[in-house]
């Protein structure tokens, strides 16, 4: 969660989260924006997505291939917009940040994935170009009773997504992690723990028809496609059911 007065790392735009390119299907962010560093003209085009399961059977994939399609769908997109024709030197730095709610008690951990130089007869090259694409995967544990990790970041987004009361959450994020609770800082930590969708599907996977119809119909008010959230372990029937309520036709 990054927002102007709450950093200083300079101008931060929003960025159209759904990505189509002709001829290659497809794809929506879930958050999606740049950053403009200090005084620099350099720019910098951050993706972050919350993932509930890591798990190649649930998914039908490894998570690691869909962060390398994503990553270079931030690249390809660049063409036409960042830079023109031939003009390589001027691709923009991309980030991946994934959020992966699923990991063991003593599983905390932050993971990069990079594009790296490696000689296989000869001498080394200076390849200074290859920070262009990173990403960055933020493993956060299921259980709410495990002890503090040892890595702020992941406490903290650990303290946010906890299953507790809001007002509880944010007595807990001012006290241990300076954060003044301005009005707009409330509001937005109110929209994470009220609106996420993937911390209302987590909270209540074991919950009623009804709640789980409630959760669907805001992703597809959110933009979700079918595959989606289909993805999410939701059914075909329970996509209906909720297509149905809010009127679209499937």
């Amino acid at each position: 969660m990054v927002d102007l007065g709450l950093t200083n790392t300079g101008r931060i735009e929003n960025v159209q989260t759904e990505n189509s390119v002709p001829n290659e299907g497809y794809i929506s962010f879930d958050i999606r924006f740049s950053i403009h560093y200090k005084k620099k003209t350099i720019k910098i085009i951050i993706n972050i997505e919350a993932q509930k399961s890591t798990d190649p059977v649930k998914l039908g994939y490894h998570l690691e291939n869909r962060i390398i399609f994503y990553l270079s769908r931030l690249i390809s997109s660049q063409k036409q917009r960042e830079f023109f024709h031939s003009e390589y030197d001027k691709i923009k730095k991309v980030y991946s940040i994934w959020i992966c709610m699923d990991a063991s008690n003593d599983e905390d951990s932050v993971n990069k994935i990079s594009l790296k130089e490696e000689t296989l007869f000869g001498k080394p090259s200076a390849f200074s170009q290859l920070d262009k694409m990173c990403g960055i995967v933020i493993w956060i544990r299921e259980q709410n009773d495990v002890e503090e990790s040892k890595n702020q970041l992941i406490a903290m987004l650990e303290d946010l997504l906890k299953d507790e009361a809001i007002e509880k959450k944010k007595k807990n994020l001012e006290k241990k992690y300076n954060m003044k609770m301005t009005l707009d800082l409330e509001r937005r930590i109110d929209d994470m723990c009220n609106l996420s969708d993937v911390v209302e599907e987590r909270g209540i996977e074991k919950g009623t028809e009804k709640e789980r119809t409630r959760v669907i119909q805001k992703m597809i008010e959110k933009g979700y496609t079918k595959e989606d959230i289909l993805d999410l372990d939701y059914t075909e029937d329970e996509y209906k059911k909720a297509k149905d309520a809010v009127g679209i036709d499937v």
